[in-house]
């Protein structure tokens, strides 16, 4: 089964930087620019709707590989059993104010 989702951000819909605190955690945030943030939301977006459940984003968390390469970390247990089996994989694009990401969850 494969499931795929997209979403779209624009970075004037995050006008106060407070509001990304509502997507992401302290570790997500560190030393990255702005849009690049929009990206990381524009990815749990994705996932969510990937998955269709709440959306819930404190879950999971958008790192990236020693290569630069996204991946999602799922933080809660419940979640991270139900996705044990799965492969999930992500990718973020950005200009210098839309970033989009797309999301593919695959057994």
């Amino acid at each position: 089964m494969l499931n795929i989702s997209i979403d779209l951000e624009s970075l004037n819909d995050y006008k106060d930087p407070r509001q990304i605190y509502t997507f992401l955690s302290e570790n997500e945030i560190k030393n990255k620019s702005y849009i690049s943030l929009i990206g990381k939301i524009a990815a749990k977006k994705a996932f969510f709707k990937c998955i269709d459940n709440n959306y819930d984003f404190k879950k999971i968390e958008i790192r990236n590989s020693s290569s630069g390469r996204p991946y999602i970390e799922i933080i809660d247990d419940e979640l991270r059993k139900k996705f044990k089996n799965k492969k999930i994989d992500i990718s973020i694009s950005h200009t210098k104010d839309i970033a989009i990401a797309i999301c593919l969850i695959y057994e």
